[in-house]
């Protein structure tokens, strides 16, 4: 094997170790003092968010942003037949993993107020619709992970479990409109949580004509990535200011 060919699956590894860093970073970061309990139970957005609460949102919708980016260019790279090439043998295990690792990131970052590192309890933090639907999508990402690391290991070969990514990416963006209504109160934070959502979907619509067979040759099938990189890029640049 030449020295070309073998830096070659080093691409990814270094990509992955970028986010990493992101990631490790926001976890050791300080998160912003907690709110009173009246506050942080309100089912309102307030008007004036400090500026404290405004950055650290913020830079966890960047990182997660990362974190799509990257999972949708290992998605392109599945889709053009990449990852059967030898020098990128280990390249469907990223997939897997990363949506474990952004799963991790957002079980660390969100909601510094509630369960599991802020004083308000597991069940206290379900009366926040906010707080519950975090935690939705964490149990989501992380569900996902689980499901295409067990595909990637031929533990789960039924004809039915690819189209389990879909259903759930449908689902997610449904949540996502759900979420925008927190935020009514913020329109440019609604808009953007609007955005998600109406991607989110269209991942898994596309995904799941993918899988039916309906969406075939390069452009059909580079479609579902292709708005997987645009979700990572719209988080990349989500701004609350």
């Amino acid at each position: 094997m030449n020295l070309r060919s073998s830096s070659l699956p080093k691409l990814p590894a270094l990509l992955l170790l970028a986010w990493l860093g992101m990631f490790l970073l926001g976890s050791v970061s300080a998160a912003p003092a907690p709110e009173a309990p009246s506050a942080a139970h309100s089912h309102h957005q307030p008007t004036v968010r400090p500026i404290e609460k405004i950055e650290y949102s913020e830079f966890n919708h960047h990182t997660a942003g990362m974190g799509v980016l990257f999972i949708g260019f290992l998605a392109l790279g599945m889709e053009a037949g990449i990852a059967r090439r030898p020098d990128f043998h280990a390249l469907p295990w990223l997939w897997p993993f990363s949506w474990f690792l952004l799963g991790g990131f957002l079980f660390i970052r969100n909601d510094p107020d509630n369960w599991p590192w802020g004083p308000i309890g597991l069940l206290d933090s379900w009366r926040d619709p906010e707080a519950l639907q975090h935690q939705i999508f964490v149990v989501a990402v992380v569900t996902i992970g689980m499901i295409e690391g067990l595909r990637v290991g031929h533990r789960l070969n039924g004809r039915g479990w690819k189209f389990f990514f879909p259903v759930l990416a449908i689902g997610a963006g449904l949540l996502l409109g759900l979420h925008a209504q927190v935020h009514a109160l913020t329109p440019r934070v609604h808009l953007q949580h609007t955005v998600m959502a109406v991607l989110a979907i269209a991942i898994g619509v596309t995904k799941l004509l993918r899988e039916r067979g309906m969406l075939q040759g390069r452009y059909g099938s580079l479609l579902w990535p292709i708005l997987l990189i645009l979700l990572g890029v719209q988080l990349s640049f989500y701004n609350e200011h």
